[in-house]
């Protein structure tokens, strides 16, 4: 009978050992899968990551854009505010070109008015300064014509 009980034992042991080895297995396969899944989140989170740097660069290079738009609009306002249109001729408007310091010689007669005038239209639409040149007299009268939009003053 001891010998039975000896087999029973050594019969038990075994079996003991057979389902540690079954639950270290399990025990594997779960760290495996939960490792699977961690990995997936990881992954996941990196690329929530890069999606937000390029979001971020986007707006980086949107502002970069506002900022010039903004100095561009500054310029213009600044430049607007010292051409102020004047009346050439009855109904007919121009900007006088204004110079540094009232240069004497640079286009103004003796008594600081200018000669030179510049397209009231051309820097109302396009936000430039477009001189306007003299043309051949026609009638008697003189002419003011801008070459980018073409309009004619008579003075």
């Amino acid at each position: 009978m001891t010998s039975q009980i000896g087999a029973a034992l050594g019969a038990i042991t075994s079996l003991i050992g057979v389902f540690k080895a079954a639950i270290d297995a399990r025990d594997w396969a779960k760290l495996g899968e939960v490792s699977a899944k961690l990995i997936d989140q990881i992954i996941s989170a990196q690329q929530a990551v890069i999606d937000g740097q390029v979001a971020q660069a986007d707006l980086i290079g949107q502002l970069a854009q506002a900022n010039e738009k903004i100095r561009e609009l500054q310029a213009a306002l600044s430049s607007q505010q010292m051409h102020e249109p004047v009346e050439v001729s009855p109904g007919q408007f121009a900007l006088p070109v204004k110079h540094p310091l009232g240069i004497q010689g640079a286009g103004l007669q003796s008594s600081g008015k200018s000669e030179q005038y510049a397209c009231q239209r051309c820097f109302a639409i396009l936000g430039k300064s477009v001189l306007l040149r003299r043309l051949p007299s026609q009638w008697g009268t003189d002419v003011l014509g801008c070459p980018e939009c073409r309009n004619e003053i008579f003075l």
